[in-house]
């Protein structure tokens, strides 16, 4: 059973993937008429646009293994009863949390790195770089509680949701 605060966490994360879709579309339609009707292109429409996906990559994961959408080796999960459908949650959830939890570690050195030596992007924008790296770990957050609280309903016999 998945719990309701792992639930509301990927939530708030999928609203504001969606909200960064929203302004990645205005961001967009912005550059194009921008170049194309009055000829004066965006300096920072491309590098605001990565920001914006790079939001939507990391806020929408967790949500995603939630409803199932994700990769997954559907052969052995869906087409097999017991044991092997077991098996393979277990195979899938337990490595979806290590990787999560190698995102988590590497993610925060990475991005108190870039704070404490002052990295800033090689654009005119200079943008902070620990901003965009702190992404990473706040994703991996979302995605490896969704993991855990399956892994914990397989190990408690629970159906999860």
């Amino acid at each position: 059973m998945m719990t309701p605060w792992i639930r509301y966490l990927n939530l708030m994360y999928l609203r504001i993937a969606e909200c960064a879709l929203f302004l990645l579309m205005i961001v967009i339609c912005y550059a194009v008429v921008a170049r194309y009707i009055f000829n004066a292109p965006s300096v920072h429409a491309v590098e605001v646009s990565a920001y914006l996906l790079a939001i939507m990559i990391w806020f929408a994961a967790g949500w995603a293994h939630i409803e199932h959408q994700h990769v997954s080796l559907e052969h052995f999960k869906d087409g097999k009863g017991g044991v092997m459908s077991v098996v393979s949650t277990i195979v899938s959830e337990v490595s979806i949390t290590i990787f999560c939890a190698t995102l988590l570690y590497a993610g925060t050195v990475s991005a108190l790195t870039a704070l404490d030596r002052g990295y800033k992007s090689a654009t005119l924008l200079a943008f902070p770089q620990w901003i965009l790296l702190a992404l990473i770990p706040v994703g991996a957050v979302g995605l490896g509680a969704v993991s855990v609280s399956r892994c914990w309903a397989v190990y408690t016999g629970k159906e999860t949701s």
